[in-house]
């Protein structure tokens, strides 16, 4: 009985070439690397609105808890409620007819612990300086709760308008600056 061999291995020249949907190797590989990337990128998407309902259901309860309103800083752009006031650096009226306050997240109009609750969602990595913004969403709200974009995220890098990354650390918040421009509002900075 005669065992089974390797196969022969054919000559470069005459072997036939790989396709995906008529597409030679090479092409097929970064179709697939292309593709793989936007599957993670819309599955975080996906997670990203989901979670930016969590967090401003979390921010709604412990406003209510403390019998006071609700803040929330950014636009909600249809992910989330808009709050009993809703701050941009655009004028809000826009998205929030009732409640919008034109302001700076790193200068608040408001008194000091004013609201039970401040929400603020993916605005920090767009502001000059976000260690004054906490301090002052610290300033009018007995709680704060953030949303912000991952760090491994293709979008956090690319979006003209983030100029930083941001993660938190224990109780604290870490800052990287990865662009010089800042207070670029709207979607990609584009706004």
């Amino acid at each position: 009985m005669r065992l089974p061999t390797r196969p022969r291995k054919l000559p470069r020249s005459s072997r036939p070439p790989c396709r995906l949907l008529g597409v030679s190797t090479r092409l097929s590989k970064v179709i697939k690397l292309v593709g793989g990337w936007a599957a993670w990128e819309a599955a975080w998407w996906a997670h990203s609105r989901w979670e930016r309902g969590v967090r401003w259901k979390e921010a709604r309860a412990l406003a209510d808890a403390s019998g006071k309103e609700l803040l929330v800083v950014g636009a909600p752009m249809g992910m989330y409620p808009c709050g009993d006031t809703t701050v941009d650096i655009k004028d809000p009226s826009a998205f929030c007819p009732i409640g919008g306050v034109e302001a700076s997240v790193e200068d608040l109009p408001f008194r000091d612990k004013q609201f039970g609750a401040v929400y603020v969602s993916h605005v920090l990595e767009h502001c000059c300086h976000p260690d004054v913004a906490l301090e002052e969403l610290h300033r009018v709200a007995d709680h704060v709760v953030v949303s912000y974009p991952r760090w491994w995220r293709g979008v956090t890098w690319f979006s003209p308008g983030h100029t930083w990354l941001m993660w938190p650390d224990q109780d604290e918040w870490r800052f990287l600056r990865i662009r010089s421009n800042c207070n670029r509002s709207g979607f990609l900075g584009l706004g």
